[in-house]
C-alpha cells in the first residue's frame, strides 16, 4: 500500500504500512446468513451504531418500539468503539411503525415541547410547571458538564427529584479507595464504604480489579442483602470523558456507567474534578435507578390486577 515514508519496525525493509487509531478508521459490517423472506413474526432491521455496546443498542431499539428488551435478538456482540452495522430482529412489530417516532437528544433541548416528548414514557401528568422545572434542571446540569443522551437512568432520577417523588434507598456516609502498585507489578484496588439504610449503619471493605469494581463490591457488601433485586444488577461498561482538556490533570471529568439486569439496559452519569467521585455518583445512580424501576414495575402490576 502507498503512504508516507515511515521508519521501519523490523530489522529489514519489511512491509510499508500506516497505523490508524481514529474510530472513523474502523468499520464492522455484519453479513446475514440468509436474506429476509418478506413474511413471518419478526421484523428484521439493519442498524448502524457508534459508541454503544450491542446490548445497549438493542435496549434503545426496544424502548423506541415499545417492546421488551427480550423481544430484540441479535447474532453477536460488535465493537462499541467502531462504526458497526449489524442486523437485529424484533418480534411482533408492524413495519409501518418504524421511522414514525423521532428520538430527541437531551443536548437538543430547547423548550417544554421536547421535555414532554422525552418524559412521555414516564407517564407523567400534564403539568407545564413541572416541565419547566425539569428543563431548568437539565440546563443547569448540562452547564456543569452533564450529558444525558447515554444516561437515561440518571435522567429518570432527575425527573423524580423534580416531582418530589424520589426517596433514596440508602445514604452515603463515607467512602475511600486505595490503589496499590506492588513491586511485582501487580496493581490492586481496595475500597471502604460506610452507608446508612434506615437506622442501620454498615461499614465494609472489598477488593476489586480497579477502583470502580472495588467500590461496587464494597457497596454490595454494605447493603448486605437488604435489596435482593441488586443481585441481578451488573455493570457492563464504563466510559470517562475529559470535559475541559485545557485544564490538563485538573480537568473535570464525566463518567458514564452502563448497567443491565435481566430485563433492561441503562446508563448513569457523574461529573466531578475527581474521577473517583464522578464514578461514585454514576454508580449510586445505577443502584437507585434499578431499585426505583423495580418498585414502579411492581406498583404498576398491582394496579393492573386491581
Amino acid at each position: 500500500m502507498t503512504g508516507p515514508s515511515l521508519p521501519y519496525l523490523t530489522a529489514g525493509p519489511g512491509l510499508r504500512a500506516v497505523f490508524k487509531a481514529r474510530w472513523e478508521d474502523f468499520e464492522v459490517e455484519e453479513l446475514p446468513a440468509r436474506d429476509p423472506e418478506g413474511e413471518g413474526d419478526h421484523l428484521w432491521l439493519e442498524i448502524e451504531k457508534h459508541g454503544l455496546t450491542t446490548p445497549r443498542a438493542a435496549s434503545d431499539l426496544a424502548r423506541a418500539l415499545g417492546v421488551k428488551p427480550s423481544s430484540v435478538g441479535y447474532a453477536g456482540m460488535k465493537d462499541a468503539r467502531a462504526i458497526a452495522r449489524q442486523w437485529m430482529s424484533v418480534e411482533h412489530v408492524d413495519p409501518d411503525r418504524i421511522g414514525n417516532e423521532r428520538r430527541v437528544l437531551l443536548s437538543e433541548l430547547s423548550g417544554r415541547a421536547n421535555i414532554i416528548a422525552l418524559t412521555q414514557r414516564l407517564d407523567l401528568p400534564p403539568d407545564s410547571e413541572l416541565m419547566d422545572k425539569i428543563l431548568a434542571e437539565v440546563v443547569s446540569k448540562e452547564s456543569e458538564g452533564y450529558q444525558f443522551e447515554a444516561a437515561d437512568g440518571s435522567f429518570h432520577l432527575l425527573v423524580k427529584r423534580c416531582m418530589g417523588t424520589f426517596a433514596p434507598h440508602f445514604q452515603t456516609l463515607h467512602y475511600h479507595v486505595h490503589v496499590d502498585n506492588k513491586s511485582s507489578g501487580e496493581v490492586t484496588a481496595e475500597a471502604v464504604v460506610k452507608i446508612r439504610v434506615g437506622d442501620a449503619v454498615s461499614f465494609e471493605a472489598a477488593e476489586g480489579h480497579g477502583p470502580v469494581d472495588a467500590l461496587d463490591a464494597a457497596l454490595r457488601k454494605a447493603l448486605n442483602g437488604r435489596f435482593p433485586a441488586l443481585n441481578h444488577l451488573h455493570l457492563v461498561d464504563y466510559k470517562v470523558r475529559v470535559i475541559d482538556s485545557e485544564a490538563a490533570t485538573a480537568a473535570w471529568v464525566r463518567v458514564v456507567i452502563e448497567s443491565q439486569d435481566e430485563d433492561d439496559v441503562w446508563g448513569t452519569v457523574g461529573v466531578s474534578e475527581n474521577i473517583i467521585e464522578a464514578s461514585w455518583i454514576a454508580l449510586i445512580d445505577s443502584y437507585e435507578y434499578k431499585l426505583a424501576k423495580d418498585e414502579e414495575e411492581t406498583a404498576a402490576g398491582s394496579q393492573a390486577k386491581a
